[in-house]
């Protein structure tokens, strides 16, 4: 099986919380060794003591690398931020509370934009609370303190805001993005990459004695479609016989178009035969379906179950295997006559049936990424 990758908000941070305990650990040093060569009277204790949070800071994220969480990030830099404080209040170095509450508000943003859900509200109220307090501390507490106090504080909240707005927008145009590129446009179903990304998910959910089964459909003369009734029509019937696969579909099923007018369907069955018996209901229910425009049409599929190498192989390895056999009884129900489902046997093909030249007496299929219906109609199954 492939190890897991670190996602990349844990890399991010991590290079968040290893750089900005680094750098504000860099800065108390300067900050001491000025004290030390302009001898300016200043109480070093809360220097150092605000030296140390951020080295063990640093260090921890250093220490926890990708397996940094949310709630570690935004538990760190608030920490970080209530040191800071400290030092501004009690150390009395000139200027000093000027460039903490300026750090403050990095620390706001940045937990905003690093962290997500309660740990945000968190740590950016951490940082808020301890940049309200440093200001009121320097301005005083009368009505323009508490103005300059306020204001500011006010300002940080509002650019929180704002980045965690454009920070919910990035995710959703994300989400839908990767959503989009998972699916295929015309049928509404997976593609390949949808297919390939969801199956160790179908094969860690799979009750205990079954397996995965992958079972594929060919639309039977198809190529006579589009030549008669037009592309469009042509994608019309592939929208309506997906339509009919969906609805066949168990919860937790992947329902594919891999490409051209080939179908899959992906599940898990206790026995070969559950999974053939699935796929001829499938057929018959294609045959009597009335599909837009009062087309009907016929389909032959090939079914391919797991054997035990398949069953223990890592995911794709698998799923090449059963889409390799189950190819190759796809070519048998269309030698056999077509409208048939044919159940592969245990062992792989010599060859890959989708590169035969004679595979059906069609050249094989020219699109198999999802792409429309009329893209490579001449080369399609007929």
């Amino acid at each position: 099986m492939t190890s897991a990758r670190p996602s990349l908000a844990a890399v991010q941070r991590w290079a968040l919380l290893t750089a900005v305990g680094g750098w504000t650990s860099v800065l108390h040093g300067v900050h001491l060794l000025l004290v030390s060569l302009t001898r300016t009277p200043v109480h070093v204790a809360p220097v150092v003591a605000s030296l140390v949070v951020w080295v063990a800071v640093t260090c921890w994220g250093l220490a926890r690398r990708h397996r940094l969480t949310t709630g570690e990030t935004a538990l760190a830099l608030g920490l970080g931020a209530v040191a800071l404080t400290a030092n501004g209040l009690l150390s009395g170095s000139p200027g000093h509370p000027y460039l903490i509450s300026a750090a403050l508000l990095a620390l706001a943003l940045a937990v905003v934009a690093f962290c997500g859900g309660w740990w945000m509200v968190l740590g950016s109220s951490t940082a808020l609370a301890c940049q309200l307090v440093l200001v009121l501390a320097q301005a005083g507490t009368g009505p323009f303190g508490l103005f300059v106090a306020l204001s500011t504080t006010a300002t940080t909240a509002g650019a929180c805001l704002l980045i965690a707005g454009a920070q919910r927008d990035l995710h959703e145009l994300a989400d839908r993005a990767e959503e989009e590129a998972a699916h295929d446009p015309l049928t509404g179903l997976l593609n390949r990459r949808g297919m390939a990304l969801a199956l160790p998910r179908l094969r860690a959910q799979a009750p205990d004695g079954h397996r995965v089964a992958v079972s594929v459909f060919d639309l039977d003369h198809f190529k006579r479609v589009n030549d008669t009734h037009g592309h469009d029509a042509g994608d019309q019937v592939l929208v309506g016989v997906a339509a009919v696969l969906r609805e066949r579909a168990r919860h937790g099923d992947l329902v594919v178009r891999l490409g051209g007018e080939e179908l899959a369907w992906i599940g898990t069955w206790a026995s070969p035969q559950d999974a053939r018996t699935a796929a001829d209901q499938v057929r018959l229910a294609v045959a009597a379906a009335s599909l837009p425009g009062g087309l009907r049409i016929t389909t032959s599929a090939g079914v391919a179950f797991s054997t035990g190498a398949t069953h223990t192989a890592p995911d794709v390895e698998a799923l090449s295997r059963l889409l390799v056999r189950a190819d190759a009884a796809l070519y048998e129900a269309k030698h056999e006559g077509r409208d048939r489902v044919v159940l592969a046997p245990k062992h792989d093909p010599r060859h890959d049936p989708r590169h035969d030249p004679q595979h059906d007496g069609a050249p094989a299929p020219q699109v198999r990424d999802g792409g429309s219906g009329r893209a490579g109609a001449g080369a399609q199954r007929a």
